[in-house]
């Protein structure tokens, strides 16, 4: 049972320890015209992301799983943002940047500059099988020391622009061979060193179709940023002002053609929207395509495409970064100009332009006679030290020199160190180098509190819990940190842990005169403590809500559960619940299949899939969940699907790491992507992964080779299944679902995204569980035909004809209602919920909660936003304008 953990003294105490150092202050941050905002905090998915804003230009200092979400949740705009730089290329501190790239494009910005270490831009052309944006632009910059590989593609390693100069400082681990990291990487193989396994099963072997080359290395990086430019080619703008219902061919999810197939150019195009002058709705055209579809003449783009990448190593290295805000210009000292005899109007622009003036009397007065001293701009660093064996070669870096003295001081050093690295005194001793007036900002996960990120989704929870906390458990956090900073009594005089929604202020505005470390004000989420919290508050004294909830659970206590049922300790819990992009209450796809006695399925695993395993199992648990899995299906190749599988690699890869065999099932080039990036960060053993296509477990596929049947009857040993079968369904190309059998009696089917498909009925006929997509609303059937998706009606009617004992719903839209209508007719039908735990025969319990769920978001859904945008970008949503002009209306009548 998941336990909420709590200290015996509060977290107030030790926040107000820190108010020697802290200024708090309640103004809305996004009115700084210079400052730094972290978003989330140290924990094992990663480093924070830490903002840096001045005036209308954003930067971003890494992007780990979930940043997207998180910005949606702490409502952080990242429309303007124009770089993103990483400290290490490595998947805990790049994780989220494919999907927020597409949600940024779709966003309507069009250029992305991207800055980190050695492998960036192999990272990057490693991804286009799925990430790629025609109205947006793309650029990489590595920064390698002059003792790597020679670096003949940029000109300095020093980057400025208007609104920040930064300065790397690379570091690597002096003594390798006690790296974590390089242990990790040394027991990677090659593809040569797995001559014993097939080439399918092995997940880091060539498809035999790739096409593979030597070359130099400039020819290497000329390849890589080639396929960059094709993914992202900036050749059109995507259409903001589109009316209610237009937007549905660029939404995230849609099946788009590949900007490096010909396809893509051709005027057969796979969904075709065709919109009738005397409709206000597109009607859409959908064309069939064909799973084993293969182009037999090949042109240029094709070629680059099926071209495997040039081989890469891992890189070792850390990045940290020294940069320079810009210098505030002097005042202007009109009374001086005055004096010098400049008379009040054009002149005054001039001089304060920079530009000398001349007077009548022929005097030549300069801009620094009129123009106060100029301020230089203040210094920051971002360090990333992720272990002692970095520490030699971090405070031994002659770049920091020059910022150890009183007149060059940074104003705030950001430390995201791993958890060993404070307790090195070498390391203490290293930032005491530098003025006492530094503030110093602790990032580690054993400094840092695990509070609840995702505040919103917990309180959901919370309320939902009141139904039946056996399906609905809280998630878990921690309020306070398992070190506190005081524990080392030599550290700088200003030290505090980072905190999420915290921020840095280096300069006075017009709005606050509040300067340095300003705090998130509101209390961290906790169940025990409700008056700090209004709305779990007001959810606590509604009795109209907590009526509804005692009818639900007593008409649940009149069912009875079928215990006799085939399967029916089968637990299902219900990861990701959202489609195309997360939101503040649902991630995207990932659904985790609990099988009593035998391991875990998981289906899909879209990005921050093993942040959800960690907030719903919690600390101490996750690992057993990890070894336990032994199969992640990947339906299909949208991002929203799969972005959150390396991350459970790693993780099962870590030193204590997963003893059972975890078999992969994909389709073909989901093996490619692995290859590719496994040579940039080693993904683990093949001995402990295998890899099936999906396209060998189809019921049709007769042809299957040898190996791959015999790796598919180890997995049916492995669960006790008696069948797997993957079924080709209606969506994207080599897109599936999936049908389960299982030898004591009880079968599951999986739809992953499609349209109603008559293949998947058939499949699954009888089946005991059917999970089955309801992307869109009822009255939305033409954009879900268009997005290839179904509606609620449709997945329903799916499994009246499937014949399916029970039939839960997954994947909805992200822009709609949290709580799709259900009527009391639809007893075996039930809707899912992030963090979901249901065994099967507790499903007759959900239908029961309908009621009172209903009540529970009512309000929710009227105060939901959802992106991450600008506002003037914002795709229509009629229901949710409706919604705020009544509630205005209803204001404003009360108001005379």
């Amino acid at each position: 049972m998941l336990v909420t953990k709590r200290i015996a003294y509060s977290t107030s105490l030790y926040l107000n320890r820190l108010s020697p150092f802290i200024s708090s202050s309640k103004q809305n941050i996004r009115t700084m015209s210079t400052s730094l905002r972290f978003v989330g905090h140290s924990s094992s998915e990663g480093p924070p992301s830490i903002i840096y804003q001045h005036n209308n230009d954003h930067y971003l200092f890494n992007c780990r799983e979930g940043t997207q979400r998180l910005a949606v949740e702490d409502k952080v705009k990242l429309s303007k943002l124009k770089s993103i730089f990483f400290t290490r290329t490595e998947w805990e501190c790049t994780g989220g940047m494919p999907g927020m790239l597409l949600t940024l494009a779709d966003a309507g910005l069009q250029n992305v500059n991207l800055f980190g270490g050695k492998n960036l831009t192999h990272y990057m052309a490693s991804t286009r099988f799925f990430v790629y944006r025609t109205s947006m632009t793309v650029h990489t910059r590595e920064f390698v020391k002059d003792d790597q590989e020679l670096d003949t593609f940029n000109d300095s390693n020093v980057y400025e622009d208007s609104s920040i100069k930064v300065t790397p400082v690379i570091i690597t681990p002096q003594h390798p061979q006690a790296s974590r990291t390089s242990n990790r990487r040394s027991q990677s193989p090659t593809v040569s060193s797995s001559s014993d396994y097939s080439p399918s099963d092995n997940p880091y072997s060539t498809p035999k179709h790739a096409i593979g080359s030597e070359s130099t290395n400039i020819d290497d990086h000329k390849h890589r940023t080639e396929i960059l430019s094709l993914m992202f080619s900036n050749q059109r703008k995507p259409n903001h002002a589109s009316k209610d219902g237009d937007h549905a061919m660029n939404a995230p999810c849609t099946p788009r053609q590949h900007p490096l197939t010909p396809a893509a150019n051709s005027p057969d195009a796979i969904v075709e929207l065709q919109k009738a002058s005397d409709e206000k709705r597109p009607q859409a055209i959908v064309t069939p395509v064909e799973q084993d579809q293969q182009n037999e003449q090949p042109n240029h783009m094709t070629k680059m495409y099926e071209k495997n990448l040039p081989r890469t190593r891992p890189s070792k290295t850390a990045i940290s970064y020294i940069c320079q805000t810009p210098e505030t210009r002097g005042k202007f000292l009109s009374e001086e100009a005055k004096r010098l005899g400049v008379p009040v109007g054009p002149l005054f622009g001039q001089l304060q332009k920079g530009e000398s003036v001349t007077l009548e009397d022929g005097t030549v007065v300069t801009q620094s006679q009129v123009v106060g001293k100029s301020i230089p701009g203040s210094i920051f660093v971002v360090v990333d030290c992720p272990e002692p064996a970095y520490i030699d070669s971090l405070i031994n870096s002659p770049e920091f020199l020059p910022y150890q003295s009183e007149a060059a001081a940074p104003k705030v050093i950001i430390h995201l160190i791993g958890d060993k690295v404070l307790d090195d005194i070498k390391y203490r001793q290293w930032m005491n180098k530098f003025s006492p007036e530094t503030e110093h900002i602790i990032g580690s996960e054993a400094v840092c509190a695990q509070t609840s990120l995702f505040r919103s989704h917990a309180l959901s929870q919370y309320k939902l819990s009141n139904l039946d906390p056996r399906i609905f458990k809280v998630p878990e956090y921690c309020n306070i940190p398992q070190v506190i900073l005081e524990k080392y009594g030599d550290l700088p005089p200003k030290v505090s842990p980072l905190m999420n929604k915290s921020s840095y202020q280096f300069k006075e505005t017009r709005k606050s005169n509040s300067v340095g470390i300003q705090l998130d004000e509101t209390p961290p989420f906790d169940v025990h403590r409700p008056f700090d919290d209004p709305k779990m508050l007001a959810f606590n004294e509604n009795v109209e809500i907590h009526r509804a909830i005692d009818e639900a659970k007593h008409a649940a206590n009149q069912v009875n559960e079928d215990k006799s049922l085939a399967g029916g300790n089968v637990e299902v819990v219900t990861l990701g619940t959202g489609s195309s992009i997360p939101s503040k209450y649902r991630n995207v796809s990932a659904t985790l299949i609990k099988i009593p006695g035998f391991g875990s399925v998981l289906l899909d695993a879209g990005e921050g899939t093993y942040g959800q395993m960690l907030r719903h199992f919690g600390r101490e648990h996750i690992s057993k969940e990890l070894d336990d899995l032994r199969c992640i299906f990947v339906s299909h190749l949208h991002a929203d699907h799969h972005l959150g599988v390396f991350q459970l690699l790693l993780k099962r890869n870590k030193p204590k790491k997963a003893k059972n065999t975890l078999f992969l099932i994909a389709p073909y080039d989901y093996q490619r992507w692995m290859k590719e990036y496994n040579d940039v960060e080693h993904l683990g053993s093949p001995r402990r992964l295998q890899f099936i296509r999906c396209n060998h477990v189809l019921g049709r596929n007769l042809n299957a080779p040898v190996w791959a049947k015999d790796t598919l009857n180890l997995l049916k040993d492995i669960l006790g299944l008696s069948k797997i079968e993957a079924v080709d369904v209606i969506h994207c190309r080599h897109a599936y679902g999936l049908s389960l059998e299982h030898k004591t009696g009880w079968k599951l089917v999986y739809s992953g995204d499609t349209r109603p498909c008559d293949r998947l009925i058939e499949a699954g006929q009888n089946a005991t569980l059917l999970i089955h997509e309801a992307t869109l609303e009822d009255s939305m059937k033409t954009e879900a035909i268009a997005k290839r998706h179904s509606t609620t009606a449709e997945a329903i009617e799916v499994g009246q004809k499937m014949n399916a004992r029970y039939t839960l719903l997954n994947h909805f839209s992200q822009r709609y209602a949290k709580v799709p209508s259900l009527s009391e007719e639809q007893a075996n039908v039930c809707i899912s919920f992030d963090l979901m735990s249901v065994q099967v025969k507790q499903i007759p319990l959900l239908p029961k909660f309908n009621n009172a769920i209903q009540m529970i978001f009512k309000e929710e859904e009227e105060d939901d936003d959802n992106d991450i945008g600008d506002d003037s970008k914002r795709p229509h949503n009629k229901k949710k304008e409706d919604r705020k002009l009544k509630r205005r209306k209803m204001e404003n009548e009360k108001e005379q």
